[in-house]
């Protein structure tokens, strides 16, 4: 998986193919750079070999697009497909129902691919509050997705964390670019019951998390 604006490194065909036939793997992921300014940094990864699906969800592990290698027979025998319809959030769900079929992944750990910002700045529309629904709209579909097969750690932190974080990190900003605070309020209301529920099981991720979501909240008094 390429976007046109994201690059290969020289040697990632090598070595994700030797990954992947070597443990004969469904699924081998690595590491990406961040190209900003023609400068590249790496995308921050802990590479963690265990539950690997769940570090993903709660960012411990990074991927993006063009990190996957997939074996073609794997998709299609597990019928994995991007969503008809969904225009936001569709890469992130079609890598996690994947992830979430089979055990048979491994990591390179190393950063082998570039996503360049600047492109991605141009060709993504600009901030919208509204994304916030399709934020929901996304993680409606994983969620009652049959061919998802989270475990309830991973479902807890997709619902709990996962979503409860780009709700509350989305109105943050929304109130830092100027939105009008009763639209803001509108739609903390309409998402609260996800908001009051966030996970406190990921560690220093949740404790920065709830200091975010007491932020929101007295932003929003």
């Amino acid at each position: 998986f390429l976007d046109s604006d994201d690059l290969y490194e020289v040697n990632f065909v090598e070595k994700m193919l030797y990954k992947i036939r070597k443990n004969d793997d469904d699924i081998v992921a690595c590491g990406a750079y961040l190209k900003e300014n023609n400068k590249k940094i790496e995308y921050k990864n802990k590479f963690i070999e265990r539950n690997i699906l769940y570090n993903f969800i709660i960012g411990r592990n990074n991927f993006h697009t063009s990190t996957f290698i997939i074996k073609r027979e794997f998709i299609i025998d597990n019928n994995i497909y991007f969503y008809n319809g969904l225009s936001w959030g569709e890469d992130l769900a079609f890598f996690m129902k994947a992830m979430s079929n089979t055990k048979k992944i491994s990591l390179v750990k190393e950063f082998m691919t570039v996503y360049n910002i600047e492109s991605d700045s141009k060709s993504l529309s600009n901030f919208e509050i509204e994304k916030v629904d399709k934020d929901f709209e996304f993680s409606s579909k994983v969620l009652n997705d049959k061919n998802v097969h989270f475990s309830n750690k991973e479902r807890n932190a997709f619902i709990n964390f996962k979503f409860a974080g780009l709700i509350i990190y989305r109105l943050i900003e929304s109130i830092d670019r100027g939105y009008d605070i009763n639209l803001v309020k509108k739609y903390y209301n309409k998402y609260k019951k996800y908001i009051e529920n966030i996970s406190m099981k990921q560690g220093l991720r949740s404790l920065k998390l709830f200091v975010n979501k007491q932020k929101l909240e007295r932003l929003l008094k």
